[in-house]
This record gives structure tokens, sequence and C-alpha cells, in this order.
């Protein structure tokens, strides 16, 4: 075998001696590699065990999501929660479990806890004092006046000759309308809001947090200075459900079952399912690249020979790592995998050539110095080509994108240079103990069929390309005009869904029929909380029904404005309200109408009669109140509807920070806001620089215009078929698997580089695709046993990663084994004279 320029490789003396040094002291190297793995293992072992889901992990830094979070942390803590929700047959039985439950936790307030809550006697005491207060002015006017013209119209009704003097009460009495009054439009608007104020913590059964049938009952459970800390969170969940489990539900009722939702529970969650799925991931990986391996070479010495320097280089590449990058996040979390998959590329081409070597006929000096020198350029251009996919991610701000580019390209050049650098001597030492190869030729038992196929209907095979790149357009067409996933509930856990934290979400928001965390914006006093409160309540009622702001409070939005005047109003509205007046109202405004003249308290109130609950939610760490603003969306606006969620996100900053420069805008869909606007920039940024930078660097390894040119004619090609798979499957692009696109280009071309360079080197395309289409699909193999294992992980938005990732492997790998050499088989055919 020779280079591509006609002579030998200017490094072969550079190989010629690293055989023979392998071949001399192979001990001194196998036990090098050893030691470096040794102390490479336990640093990438930390970094294995700091796995962190907060989704802060994908961002840079300084983003102002995450930034905002950070001052949340210091000023307020945040505002988690641990819900446990109740689903039982028997409400008697339902609230003597949470009775039970409660008293149970209270030890836990002022340690873990700072408040427990599962009864809304606070809040409908208040409401039932106040709310009246909470009404406009207007709204209580319109309904005063609408009373008392509708009352005077049926007086006049009743007593046609009634005169509006001084009547005694008698005469009031007799004049006093009979059934039906009917309040008019405004009035009746005006009374159907401040029921609705009024139902909103009446709708609760006998007070307690539960659904009106009562099957459903709720318990929060508000962390001590709501610390969102995975340590923290975990504490306070063993504590909450080792007391359900004393209390054994199920003796209550055998009906009765628990569950948990809410953001500490959320994160305790995504933390164990993504340890468990990365657990199994690596362990299917580990055995299936194992087995294709022996399949493949026929020998079990292959998996050493090939697994044991890439460890070392993958051990290598997470100790590294670790002080750079500290911890993995979710998107992270799966490089091992990738990493082996790919990783072990080098190797088998090595080891192919190698053994094709020996099965000529050549001695263990013969073949190895010119497996090293046939393959190193191939491997090498594929392996940088790969790296530079990667690097090409860290081009960006987003921290899911460059955390991923600095493993992965660092990986992929420290597993070449150990398989170059061990390899060898393993070779030689199982080839001392036993042959790896005996002499005879051994041609593929598909690969070879195939090629020989392939040159004899070159066209066929050009068709059928052609076919498929249609179809592929066709698709790819109306799924490039939306291809992000604004689905964010398939991005969650598979088996939340079933029996974790989003089904008892479900539950939860059944019960309590809103949001239970807020979206925080802090701001630097009273003052500018108002203003921003204010400018939200303009950007709502612009927004109109499609809005998806729900509520605004502040502090000082708690206490009602104006409530002399409205005190005045209440008293002439009760006035009028005499027992003949309520009972001949229609049936469904009289309950509320009584309601509010029995309870509601005709004074001033001031902060201080605030349920307590209310007070802390707007009290800082350092005891300053009244300047932050909740806002709460509505239920429409579900991780379904994740269009509508960046809408709020986007419509909430927009307009504090208008209002308010020096805000910060926090909570979680602010934090999903920030994460798909990154990637929508940052992503297509990454995926159009890796394709130049493939490029780039495939024309300088294969030192030729036209061999760079039909390699990325193959990589076009495959990631073409991608994209209309994509579109046909209805596969999205999400901040998981965005990055499959740019280090597709990486991998892929892995395919397309080492066989048109073995094409290069022999000038036969049936023996090009009999030699190399094995080696090569076995790379491929590898690489998709790392993503199919993926494929097994319970959360989705990494499955998607694992899917659409087997995609790219499967048309980059079709149009480098198959049409590839189709169209070079045409060229030479269509050459012949």
């Amino acid at each position: 075998m020779h280079s591509s320029s006609g002579g030998p490789s200017p490094l072969k003396p550079t190989w010629d001696r690293l055989a023979q040094l392998s071949q001399l002291h192979p001990w001194r190297f196998v036990l090098g590699g050893c030691l470096l793995f040794l102390l490479a293992a336990p640093f990438a072992g930390m970094l294995y065990a700091d796995l962190r889901t907060d989704l802060r992990e994908l961002l840079p830094r300084g983003a102002p999501a995450a930034v905002a979070i950070d001052e949340l942390e210091q000023r307020v803590g945040g505002l988690s929660h641990l819900t446990v929700v109740i689903d039982t047959q028997d409400f008697e039985a339902g609230k003597k479990f949470v009775d039970a439950l409660g008293a149970a936790l209270q030890p836990l307030l002022g340690t873990m806890a700072s408040e427990i809550r599962w009864k809304n006697d606070d809040d409908r005491e208040f409401i039932e004092k106040h709310g009246a207060l909470v009404a406009s002015l207007a709204d209580l006017t319109k309904l005063r006046d609408g009373i008392a013209s509708r009352v005077k119209s049926a007086k006049q009704a009743a007593n046609p000759l009634m005169v509006d003097l001084d009547e005694d009460d008698d005469a009031k009495k007799a004049a006093e309308p009979e059934k039906p009054i009917e309040l008019d439009a405004e009035a009746k608007g005006a009374l159907d809001r401040l029921r609705k104020e009024l139902k909103n913590v009446e709708r609760f059964r006998d007070g307690y947090l539960a659904d009106e049938a009562g099957h459903t009952l709720v318990l929060l459970v508000t962390p001590n200075n709501a610390a969102i800390g995975l340590d923290l969170n975990q504490r306070l969940f063993n504590a909450v459900d080792g007391e359900v489990k004393k209390l054994d539900p199920r003796s209550f009722h055998p009906s009765m079952r628990v569950g948990y939702d809410g953001e500490v529970r959320e994160v305790i969650e995504a933390q164990e399912h993504l340890v468990s799925d990365l657990k199994l991931s690596s362990i299917l990986t580990l055995l299936a690249v194992g087995a294709v391996l022996f399949l493949y070479f026929r020998t079990v010495w292959s998996i050493p020979i090939l697994v044991g320097p890439m460890f070392c280089g993958a051990a290598i590449t997470f100790a590294i790592a670790r002080p750079v990058i500290l911890a993995l996040n979710p998107n992270t979390a799966f490089l091992g995998s990738i990493i082996i998959g790919n990783g072990i590329n080098a190797g088998v081409i090595l080891l192919a050539r190698y053994l094709e070597e020996r099965r000529h006929g050549l001695t263990v000096a013969e073949a190895l110095p010119k497996a090293l020198e046939g393959s190193w350029i191939a491997t090498l251009a594929a392996g940088s080509a790969a790296a530079a996919s990667y690097a090409s991610l860290g081009a960006t701000a987003f921290r899911g994108f460059n955390q991923f580019a600095f493993i992965g390209a660092l990986g992929m050049i420290l597993c070449w240079i150990t398989t170059y650098a061990f390899a060898p001597s393993m070779v030689v030492l199982f080839e001392r103990w036993r042959p790896l190869a005996e002499p005879g030729e051994r041609k593929g038992l598909i690969a070879a069929p195939l090629g020989r196929l392939i040159v004899r209907s070159p066209m066929a095979f050009g068709l059928v390309a052609l076919a498929i790149t249609t179809v592929a357009v066709i698709k790819l067409v109306p799924y490039a005009k939306s291809p992000i996933e604004y689905d964010f509930s398939k991005l969650g856990s598979k088996q939340g869904k079933i029996d974790g934290a989003a089904y008892w979400s479900a539950r939860l928001d059944a019960v309590m029929q809103s949001y239970q965390t807020p979206t925080v914006i802090l701001t630097e006093n009273a003052e500018r909380a108002d203003a921003v409160a204010a400018a939200l309540e303009v950007e709502k009622a612009r927004q109109g029904k499609d809005t998806a702001i729900d509520s605004i409070l502040t502090l000082d939005g708690l206490v009602a404005k104006d409530q002399a005047p409205k005190i005045a109003v209440l008293k002439d509205i009760f006035e009028q309200l005499t027992p003949r007046v309520i009972d001949a109202l229609p049936e469904d405004l009289r309950p509320i109408t009584k309601k509010l003249k029995e309870r509601t308290e005709l004074r001033v109130y001031d902060l201080a009669d605030l349920p307590l609950r209310s007070q802390k939610l707007f009290k800082e760490k350092g005891g300053q109140t009244g300047r932050i603003v909740l806002v709460y969306p509505t239920l429409g606006a579900t991780a379904e509807n994740g269009r509508a969620q960046l809408a709020f996100a986007r419509s909430l900053r927009e307009t504090a920070q208008r209002t308010d420069p020096k805000s910060y805008v926090a909570g979680s869909l602010i934090l999903m806001a920030d994460i798909v606007e990154t990637i929508t920039r940052d992503g297509f940024f990454a995926t159009g620089l890796s394709f130049v930078m493939v490029a780039v660097l495939t024309l300088i390894m294969l030192r030729g215009l036209f061999a760079a040119l039909w390699t990325m004619a193959s990589l076009t090609l495959g990631t073409l078929w991608l994209g209309g798979a994509l579109g046909l499957l209805s596969l999205k692009l999400n901040f998981v698997n965005f990055v499959v696109l740019p280090i597709t280009f990486g991998i892929g071309i892995d395919y397309a580089v080492n066989l048109y360079q073995r094409y290069r080197q022999d000038g036969d395309v049936a023996g090009t695709v009999a030699s190399s289409g094995g080696a090569v699909a076995l790379c491929s193999s590898t690489t998709i046993i790392g993503y199919a294992a993926l494929l097994l992980a319970d959360n989705r938005a990494i499955f998607s990663f694992g899917a659409t990732a087997v995609l790219g492997e499967i048309t980059t790998l079709s149009a480098a084994v198959i049409a590839l050499p189709a169209f070079l088989a045409w060229r030479e055919r269509a050459r012949r004279p």
C-alpha cells in the first residue's frame, strides 16, 4: 500500500519506529497505558459523581435568567414546594390522613420547612372579612346604584301610587318588592367579579385543599428559605416520605394513594432518572460494543485490544474536564457512551487493516507498520473532523453546547492518540500468545457481495439514492419552517407521566386550579414594584383574552386601595339589602349577597391583617418587604403549550425591563425561554460553523480538492436524508438533541473519508467496499450502539438525542457505503472507452 501521491508517507519512519518499539517493549506500553488510566480514573469518577440537572447549567454564567435566579436565591431563597397529593375514594379518611400527616410534619418547621399547609382557613377568613374591599370602587358603585335602581323599580311596580317620602317602617315593608329583582348587566357583572374573588377560597371542600368531589387532597410543604439544592431537597423529601410511610395511607382507607409533585420532587426525580439512565446506557453500550467487535473480528481478544486504549483516552478526557467544567449537565451526562461508541472507530480501522495484512501472509513485524501507515491518515482525518464538529459547539455561549464541545473534541483526539500509542503493543502481546489471524483470504460476508453488486449496477443504486433524496427534500421543506420543539412535555420523564411528578401534577392542578410557583420580579423598592405591577396590568389588558398572565401580586397590592370610600358604598349596599330584598334577588345571587352582608367587616385593614402566608411571600431574607412582584401564568400556559409559556416569559421580561431596567425576572418559565432562544440562535450558527470546519479540515487532511469534494458530497447527501427522516417522523429539535446536527458532520465524514481514502489507495470500488465497507459499518455500529443506548433513557429529551443521532448514523453511513461507491463506480464506467 502507498499514499495517494504514489510514494511512501513522510511519516513512514515514525510508524516503523513505533511498530518496532511496540514489539521490543510491549509491556512498557501496556503498563504505561494502565498507569495513565489509573491516575485519570478517580478524577473522571468525581466528574461523573457530580451530575447537575438544574437547567441553569445549560446557560452561560451571565445569562439574564441565570443571574435572576441567583439574585432570587440570595434575596428570597426561591419559591419552591414539595407537594403531597393524596388520592382517595373516601373524603373523611382523606381528611384524617392529611390532618395526621400535617401534625407529624410540624417538627420540620423552622429546621427544614417554613410552612406546611393543607387547609386554607386563614385565606378564607381574610377574604370573608375583607374580600368586598378587594373589588374596585367603580364595581361597588355600580352594584349599589344597580340595586337601588332595581329596588325602586320593583317598589313602584308593586305600589304605583308610592311616593318617595319618608315612610314609617310598616309602609316601607309593605312597599318592599316581591320576587324577583333582576339586576342590570353592569351591577350583575360587578357582583359576579366579587363572587369570583370569594369563590377562589370557598371552593375547597370543608376548608381543606381538596377538589369538590373530595377524591384528591393536597398538602404543601415550603422548604426553609425555599432551598433548591439537591441535597437539601433530598433531605426534606426523605423526611416527609418517611412520615407518610409511618402513617401507612392504606390503613386509613384501602383506596388511598400518595404521590409527590412540586419543584423539590421534580429536581430529585430528574436526578434519579438521569443516574439510572446513565448506568443502564453505560452497561448496555459496553456489552453491545463488545458483542459486535467479537462478531466482526471473530476473536474475543479484539475486545481488550480496542476497548483498553479507548478507555484510557476517555478516562484522561474526563479527568482533564473535571477542573475545567466542574460538573456534568443534562447535555454532557451521556458523553461517556458517545465517546465509547465513536472513540473506538480509529482502533477498529487499525485492527481491521492489520488483520487484513496478516491474512495476506505478512508477519507481525511486517503487518503492524503497514497497518499503522495505511490507516493513520484516514483515521486522523476522521477523528479530527469529529473533533472539529464537536469544537464548533464551543463557539457558542450556551454551556449545554460548549461543555459538550470541550469534552467531545478532547475525547476524539485523546482516543486516537491512546489507540495508536497502546493498541500496537497489545496486538503484539496477544499475537505472542495466540495468532489473531491466519494467512488466507477472508472476504466480508456482506460487504464483498455488496461491493460487487454496486459495481455491476451503479445506475440502479444511483436512482434509488435520487428517489430517497427527492422524498427527503419533500419532507424537509415544511419541517425546516418549524424545526424547534415547543411541546415541552415531550422533554420530561416518561415514567413521571405514569406515576411520577407529572402524573400527580395533573391532580394537583385539578385541586388548586392555578400555578403554585409564580414568576418573580425583583425590584429595588416598593415604588418600583408597584410601577412594574401597574405596567403588567396594562400589558395583560392589551393582550386580551389570549393572555397567559393570570394574576399580578404585590404586597401593597394585597391591601385594597380607596378603602374608606368603598366602606361608605358598602354601607349603602348593606342598608338596601334587607331580608326581603335579598329574597327577591335571583336564586344564584342570594348566597353571595347574604354572606357579604353578614361577614364583611366595615373597617380599614392594613398589612398586619393579611394572612401570614401572604406576608411571607413578599418578605426577603434581610427583612425587606414590598420589593417583589409575583406573576402567575394561566393554566393554559402548560408544558404542552410551550409557545404560550415563551410569550408569557417574553412579555414579563420586556415589560419589567422597560419599566425598571434594574429589575430581575426569575422563574422556570423564564429559564426555559432563554434556553429555547439561545439554542435557536447558537444552534444554527454552530451547525453552519461545524460544516465549514469539517470541510476545511477534510480538504487539508486529504490533500486534494476532488477527494474532499467527494467525501463532503457524501456527507451532504447523508445529512439531507437525515433532515428528511426528521421531517417524516416529526422529530423536532430541542436543547439536548440540537447538538446532533453539528456532530453528525464530524462523525458522518468519518465513513466517507475512510472509504474514499482506501479507494484512492486501491483504485477498486468493489475491493474498497469489501475491505473497508465492513470496517466502516462496524465503526458506525459501535457509534450507533452508544446512541441507541440513549433510547432506553427515561428522559424524553435524551431519548430524542439518541433517536436523532441514530438516524444521522444510518443516513450518513448509507450515503458513504452505498451512494458514494455507486457514484464512483458510475464515474469509472463512464470513463471507459
